[in-house]
């Protein structure tokens, strides 16, 4: 059995639709699903009932730790226009722990294969994007090729959303759409990150359907960012990584702190074993950022 140290893209109450859970309900659940780390990134206001700005000001002063649970707070942002304006505004999301950008009606019409490419591609240009959500959405056409490129070329994270392979998901038969999406992050060896996205606590930490359409596709598991194990993460930028969020390399720290060291003592750059990589991207993180 798979085992997966985060999830990041759940919504609690504050997201207004779909999820009764406060946090404190998603974190016991995490708990129960032996996640190391959970990410709350609830809707902007775009879409129906999602957080106020006042709501993601408030996140600032949440305790970063729950339960022995290490938290991460950010957006799950709408994309609202083919320029990939944002329905919060950058002095909001530059205090958030990271944002997930994504097409939602009635937040923007679906366009043309082209629009939507596009709206996805302006939206990785603005600074505090550093993931976008579920891309799959039948009524949303993209191409994929270009997706895929731009990612790497602005070094955004795509998911692959569990939500949206589940048999009561609302996006269409996805399938195909990740399919693509798989084969073309394994072609260029691009990790991907898998999302429950779970709306309150039902989902949290479980990506049962993104796997079986890994497994399908047989894409490298080595690549799944947030599987135990991963070493997706010694053949992506670190300076991406770090930005993505410093929290990310955290909950790996304690545990590899003497390789972390020796390596600094070595001045080792990129190293084979992917517990020192962690340790030493974090103290890039903080060395040079």
């Amino acid at each position: 059995m798979s085992h997966f140290e985060f999830d990041i893209h759940t919504h609690t109450i504050a997201s207004g639709h779909g999820s009764a859970a406060t946090i404190t309900d998603m974190v016991k659940t995490a708990r129960t699903q032996h996640l190391n780390m959970l990410g709350i990134s609830d809707h902007g206001p775009a879409t129906l009932g999602g957080g106020k700005p006042a709501y993601f000001r408030n996140l600032t002063y949440a305790p970063k730790n729950r339960m022995g649970i290490r938290m991460l707070y950010g957006a799950e942002v709408s994309i609202l226009d083919n320029h990939g304006k944002l329905d919060l505004e950058d002095e909001i999301l530059k205090h958030l722990d990271y944002v997930i950008a994504s097409l939602h009606r009635p937040a923007k019409r679906p366009g043309s294969k082209e629009e939507n490419t596009r709206s996805y591609i302006e939206a990785m240009k603005k600074p505090y994007v550093r993931i976008i959500g579920h891309c799959d959405d039948v009524k949303f056409p993209v191409d994929y090729l270009a997706l895929v490129e731009a990612a790497m070329e602005y070094h955004v994270i795509l998911e692959l959303n569990d939500s949206s392979l589940r048999p009561d998901g609302y996006r269409g038969d996805t399938r195909f759409n990740d399919m693509m999406l798989l084969n073309l992050c394994k072609h260029f060896h691009y990790p991907i990150l898998l999302s429950s996205d779970s709306h309150g606590t039902g989902h949290i930490g479980n990506f049962d359907h993104a796997m079986e359409l890994i497994r399908i596709a047989e894409f490298p598991e080595e690549l799944i960012l947030n599987k135990q194990g991963s070493v997706a993460l010694s053949d992506t930028p670190l300076y991406f990584l770090c930005s993505l969020c410093k929290h990310f390399f955290l909950i790996f720290f304690d545990f590899f702190k003497p390789a972390f060291c020796r390596n600094i003592a070595s001045s080792a750059v990129l190293l084979p074993d992917i517990s020192d990589w962690k340790c030493l991207a974090l103290f890039h993180y903080h060395h040079f950022l």
